[in-house]
């Protein structure tokens, strides 16, 4: 008589197996590359810089529409009454404390507040890659600016944070 012999065997193979692994790693670091995650972090970081300076461009407006437009020479002259508290810039590299600027019409700084304070420049650093490209030579770190004159806050990159259209 045949004896009949099943070989049956349960589970996969080493190659298989390492085929597999091989294929979940090249995925994996494809997903890792399209996310960058140290970039989505400097877009939250951008959008927390953003909403920080227009919370004080706001607080200055408000003062100087309830002080005869008259703009505060500090941003600390805001708090309490505008201002919560004053926001602070990201940590991490490329952030610095924002700016706060009165000007007179004229454009020179500031001596005494509500009366010769005209206009307000409100600025702070920006560091995710949409800002930084394309890179120039000679390009100062962008920033996010409102200018009380315009009234207008935007993305900037290659001017001084000085300067206000």
């Amino acid at each position: 008589m045949f004896k009949i012999i099943k070989n049956f065997s349960k589970g996969f193979t080493l190659i298989e197996l390492l085929v597999t692994i091989a294929v979940v790693g090249v995925l994996s670091a494809a997903i890792l590359v399209a996310i960058n995650p140290a970039d989505k972090i400097k877009q939250a970081n951008d959008s927390k810089v953003q909403a920080d300076v227009a919370a004080i461009a706001t607080a200055a407006n408000t003062f100087a529409t309830g002080n005869g437009g008259g703009f505060s020479l500090t941003a600390a002259e805001l708090v309490p009454n505008d201002l919560a508290i004053i926001p602070t810039a990201p940590t991490g590299a490329g952030y610095s404390a924002y700016v706060y600027v009165a000007e007179t019409s004229a454009g020179a700084a500031c001596t005494t507040a509500l009366k010769n304070c005209a206009r307000v420049r409100v600025s702070g650093n920006l560091t995710a890659g949409k800002y930084l490209t394309p890179p120039a030579p000679g390009v100062s770190t962008p920033f996010f600016l409102y200018c009380s004159t315009t009234a207008v806050a935007a993305a900037k990159a290659g001017i001084a944070q000085t300067n206000c259209p």
